[in-house]
């Protein structure tokens, strides 16, 4: 028996563009019109697009690579974690979990000694939520002052992490 693995063919700069826009959604922006730019490379402070025009990355990647791309350390580490146990979901114990907790024990003030760790920013949003509520046992433990105009979507969660709830008459007849 013969396996032949075929290689796929190298998508142009374009055609990544094209299948990017027409199958998937960019973040934090109107749809419509969307054309997001082709990142092809990335190393220390810099990214590279499809044409191979170098950009100062500003934003660190939205901060996931506060360290720099491609720094080596960082690579390193993970290549070692993934060697040993690459995840195991937040309720079991593991030696790096126990070995970070002492960590941050040592710099952080005293009376912090209880840690969680999450995989995402809206879980730790989520989480800081509920500690809140389970330490204070209230169900409101932020007041919002600020009124802007957000969408319906934003008031409603705003709601829910606020424990409001209240319904605005305007809201409530709303389809």
């Amino acid at each position: 028996m013969s396996t032949t693995t075929e290689t796929p063919e190298k998508l142009t700069s374009t055609e990544v563009k094209d299948l990017t826009t027409r199958y998937t959604y960019g973040t934090w922006r109107k749809q419509k019109g969307w054309s997001p730019l082709h990142v092809v490379d990335a190393e220390d402070c810099h990214f590279v697009d499809g044409a191979g025009k170098r950009y100062l990355d500003f934003s660190s990647q939205l901060m996931c690579v506060t360290l720099g791309h491609k720094n080596q350390a960082v690579i390193r580490a993970i290549q070692d974690q993934a060697g040993k146990l690459a995840f195991v979901g937040p309720g079991f114990a593991t030696d790096i979990r126990a070995e970070l907790a002492k960590l941050l024990l040592e710099v952080l003030p005293k009376g912090l000694d209880k840690f969680f760790f999450t995989t995402s920013g809206t879980e730790a949003n989520e989480a800081a939520f509920k500690i809140a509520r389970m330490v204070t046992g209230k169900t409101k433990i932020i007041r919002a002052t600020a009124r802007i105009t957000v969408p319906r979507w934003a008031r409603l969660r705003r709601r829910a992490i606020l424990g409001d709830g209240r319904w605005s008459r305007r809201e409530r007849f709303r389809g």
